[in-house]
C-alpha cells in the first residue's frame, strides 16, 4: 500500500499528537480544511494550514472553507487550491455547498473551529476522515480528535 510520509522537522513540530498517515488512494481529489470564521484567527491558522499542504501527496488539492468575507484573503494564497465559500456560516449549509464538497470529494477534512454543525454537514458531504478538537459533543463524528486543556 503506498503512504505518505511526513517530514520529520513536521513531525517533531507536534509530539502530543499522534500521527495518521492516510494511504495515498485515501486521499481521492485531496483535503478540506474547515478555517475559522473571523480573519484574525484564519491569519493565525495559516501556518497550521501550510503544514497540512505540505504532507498532501501529489496531484490532491487543498480546499478551504471559509466564510463568503474572507474570499479575497484566501484567493491572494497562491497554495489554496479551491475555495468554498459559506453564505451563511452561522446556519446550515445549502443543498449547493453541500453539492460542491461532494463534487470535490475530498478525501479527509480538517476542522480549526468548534462546531457540531460543520461536522455533520461535512459528513453529509460524504467527508469520512475528519479530524479535530473534540469540543461541544462533537468527538465520536471524527475520526480523530484531540481534547483541549482545561482553561
Amino acid at each position: 500500500m503506498d503512504t505518505i510520509s511526513i517530514p520529520p522537522a513536521t513531525m517533531a513540530a507536534s509530539p502530543q499528537f499522534p500521527v495518521t498517515i492516510l494511504p495515498r488512494a485515501a486521499w481521492r481529489n485531496g483535503m478540506l480544511v474547515r478555517m475559522p470564521n473571523w480573519l484574525g484567527d484564519a491569519v493565525m491558522a495559516l501556518p497550521a494550514l501550510w503544514q497540512l499542504k505540505q504532507i498532501l501527496p501529489p496531484n490532491a488539492a487543498l480546499g478551504v472553507i471559509i466564510p463568503v468575507g474572507l474570499r479575497s484573503f484566501f484567493h491572494s494564497l497562491s497554495w489554496v487550491d479551491i475555495i468554498f465559500p459559506l453564505a451563511e456560516t452561522h446556519r446550515n449549509w445549502s443543498r449547493e455547498e453541500i453539492a460542491a464538497i461532494r463534487r470535490f470529494s475530498p478525501g479527509a477534512g480538517v476542522l480549526f473551529n468548534n462546531s457540531l454543525r460543520d461536522v455533520c454537514m461535512l459528513r453529509l458531504g460524504g467527508v469520512s476522515e475528519l479530524y479535530g478538537g473534540a469540543a461541544r459533543g462533537r468527538g465520536f463524528l471524527l475520526r480523530g480528535s484531540f481534547r483541549f486543556p482545561p482553561r
